[in-house]
């Protein structure tokens, strides 16, 4: 058996089951709940800090996360969560224009 460096990753992983699984990763419904979570957990944690330059990257998150729980919750027919999702983005996006639209004085 050879060892090197370069072959030992295609010598002993077999591409079919990498492909098989990057379809799994990506298909329709695996990647709204990745999405979802990565995007809905950074939101809540950065709304959580201390740290103002941190607070202010959370509705961007936020917001960023919105179009993936519309879709999750259309397409599960879930009609009630896609109305409590509406206020989320409402919620996301005064933070929003909290942080970074200009204020009218």
């Amino acid at each position: 058996m050879d060892f090197h460096a370069g072959n030992f990753a295609f010598e002993y992983l077999n591409m079919t089951y990498i492909h098989q699984f990057l379809l799994f990763i990506w298909s329709t419904t695996s990647y709204e709940q990745i999405a979802l979570g990565l995007l809905g957990v950074t939101a809540i944690r950065c709304s959580q800090d201390h740290r103002p330059q941190y607070q202010k990257l959370a509705p961007i998150f936020g917001l960023l996360g919105q179009p993936f729980w519309f879709i999750a919750m259309i397409k599960s027919q879930q009609w009630g969560v896609v109305v409590l999702c509406c206020f989320y983005t409402m919620a996301w996006w005064k933070g929003f224009a909290r942080w970074y639209l200009p204020r009218k004085k």
